[in-house]
């Protein structure tokens, strides 16, 4: 069997869901790669090839599977970033935000004075 570019973008859509807790966040995510995967670069005559069998999408998903605009959010990757301009660990950001949103009681991205007189 092989997969036309719309089922190929559902197969990347449901292995990215087991890495993302909101599935629209997943499709959004499988959509923007749809400038970069396979059958945008493997076009022998220029044209979009029709289809893509297992052995492709195997090779596709091994080279880019992995990659971290595939594998993080958007605020993780802004975390990530975070870290790195401020030579912090990702996993010492990491611990500062889950504290930060822990007192974030109402989810605002930002601690008021009621949320912050329960630090």
């Amino acid at each position: 069997g092989s997969l036309e570019p719309d089922e190929f973008e559902q197969l990347v859509t449901t292995l990215l869901e087991h890495n993302f807790t909101d599935g629209n966040e997943a499709r959004d995510r499988a959509k923007a790669f749809a400038g970069w995967c396979w059958w945008e670069t493997n076009g022998t005559d220029g044209d979009r090839p029709a289809t893509i069998g297992f052995h492709d999408f195997l090779k596709w998903y091994s080279s880019n599977g992995f990659k971290e605009d595939m594998l993080l959010s958007d605020t993780e990757r802004h975390l990530r970033k975070l870290a790195k301009d401020n030579d912090i660990s990702a996993n010492y950001v990491d611990s500062i935000k889950h504290a930060f949103d822990s007192f974030d009681t109402d989810k605002s991205g930002a601690v008021d004075i009621s949320e912050f007189r329960q630090v």
